[in-house]
């Protein structure tokens, strides 16, 4: 019984009996169902790494254009102020790291 499961299941046998087209039908519609969920789940998979890209490359050059500002700032206290926000800009920046869906993508991205 094993061994003729296995021959309709992989195909190596037609279903002829009215069950068996059944079941036949059956697994054939469950297997295009999986496969629309995969390409779905891959497809937003892709767009939300599309983001995050995206979102990345945006953000890497106003926290080194404002580094460079800041360095040349004379007045201590202003300095130290720009320098803290900038630090909560890169806090902000480096947490999407943090997601592990994304650290073994972000580190192709920034190395």
């Amino acid at each position: 019984m094993q061994v003729y499961r296995q021959e309709i299941l992989y195909g190596e046998r037609e279903a002829k009996s009215p069950l068996e087209i059944a079941l036949a039908e059956k697994l054939e519609a469950r297997e295009m169902e999986l496969y629309q969920q995969r390409s779905d789940a891959e497809r937003k998979l892709t767009d939300l790494l599309d983001y995050y890209t995206l979102w990345v490359h945006q953000i890497k050059t106003p926290i080194a254009a404002s580094q460079l500002l800041v360095a040349e700032v004379a007045d201590r206290q202003l300095k130290q102020q720009l320098e803290q926000e900038i630090f909560k800009d890169r806090l902000l920046y480096q947490s999407s790291f943090t997601v592990p869906a994304f650290r073994k993508f972000s580190m192709m991205i920034w190395s």
